[in-house]
């Protein structure tokens, strides 16, 4: 017994050390839509704007995340470059992209979900307002298409997750929609949304395009 209770003690003793020891780094999400890495107390301080605070953690590291969940920028040359030979992006107004980045949470496989933006004039509502490609694109690791009603929608797959690691899309808030126009300029919303925030947006840029960047 006493064996055991000093072999349960130990093991608190070095749990409780290595939780003192997991390193733990800040990044803020800037207006150009960059990570930069911050100290605690510059967290703690900009915690208090309007920003959308996650954590991720693992045994050995604990990053905190102050993220926009709208953003406004331009796409870098090289982006630029991708999108114009990938998607044409430079022969349409506007290109609008709907993102999907995880599975669903456990739920029956004959289900899908009733979102708005699966509507059979969704596509159609979009084009009335301007030139616009649209794409479905998702996370290649997405295994439950039909959920996300692949039997009628092609999805596109995001080869080497590009769209996701370019757009800093986060794990856990099911990715976004992205309005783009021919120069790169960009729109980015970040978690859920309705089908109308898209048209709406998409109206209020025909109507004031993006500034010069």
């Amino acid at each position: 017994m006493r064996n055991s209770l000093i072999t349960l003690i130990a093991i608190a003793q070095s749990a409780f050390l290595f939780s003192q020891t997991k390193k733990h780094t800040y990044y803020n999400n800037d207006s150009n839509n960059e990570l930069i890495e911050i100290s605690e107390s510059q967290y703690l301080s900009l915690k208090k704007e309007l920003s959308h605070p996650l954590i991720y953690e693992d045994d050995s590291l604990k990053v905190s995340y102050l993220i926009k969940m709208e953003v406004t920028s331009k796409l870098k040359e090289s982006t630029l470059d991708y999108f114009k030979k990938t998607y044409d992006l430079d022969k349409n107004n506007f290109t609008v992209i709907n993102y999907i980045d995880n599975d669903p949470k456990p739920t029956s496989i004959s289900s899908q979900v009733p979102w708005d933006i699966f509507e059979d004039d969704y596509i159609k509502q979009i084009r009335k307002i301007d030139k616009v490609n649209h794409l479905w694109i998702i996370n290649p690791d997405v295994r439950n298409l039909y959920y996300y009603h692949g039997n009628k929608i092609g999805w596109i797959k995001d080869a080497e997750n590009y769209i996701q690691k370019n757009f800093l899309f986060f794990d856990g808030l099911n990715g976004g929609y992205i309005i783009l126009d021919s120069s790169g300029n960009y729109f980015l919303h970040r978690g859920e949304y309705r089908k109308k925030e898209v048209l709406d947006k998409l109206k209020e840029l025909k109507r004031k395009p993006f500034k010069s960047q």
